[in-house]
């Protein structure tokens, strides 16, 4: 029983030694190599039912390299839970370490946009009985009709 704790005490040791050198291997690019760029787009109107004018607006922040902003790219369109905003795919710091989910995917090739949805963030705040899911849903789709690739994002966050 003792050899057992011993063995996985050392086992425990070895593996705190490697970690430094891990958390390095999981940082594979460069700060040159397919840097990412992200870029916080202005208003976008859109409307919360079909047959309304567009009168309210969303904000977000698309992060893509160089490459997938002159590409044809298919965009993810990250859409947080009912309590947070964007800032729900960028995770913090954590031991020198920056955690964001929207940066990673854009540097392995999968351009992202991060939305504030309707009453929350940097987006309109319309009255709380017309923060619906049907609105939420249809806001969506309109972003993601709008934002499908990643040159109509570029050009409907350049409105």
């Amino acid at each position: 029983m003792q050899t057992r704790y011993l063995l996985s005490s050392w086992i425990a040791v070895a593996l705190l030694a490697c970690m430094p050198s891990f958390a390095q291997s999981l940082q594979p690019f460069t700060a040159t190599e397919n840097a990412v760029i992200c870029k916080q787009s202005a208003a976008i109107p859109v409307a919360l039912v079909p047959g309304q004018p567009a009168s309210y607006k969303v904000s977000g922040e698309l992060c893509a390299t160089e490459d997938e902003l002159r590409s044809e790219t298919t965009v993810q369109l990250l859409i947080h839970g009912a309590t947070y905003n964007r800032d729900y795919w960028d995770f913090g710091i954590v031991d020198r370490f920056k955690y964001s989910y929207a940066q990673s995917a854009a540097r392995y090739g999968f351009p992202t946009f991060t939305l504030d949805e309707i009453g929350s963030g940097n987006s309109s705040h319309p009255a709380s009985d017309q923060i619906t899911v049907q609105a939420a849903a249809y806001v969506a789709h309109q972003l993601f009709r709008d934002c499908a690739t990643v040159p109509s994002s570029a050009s409907v966050l350049a409105r």
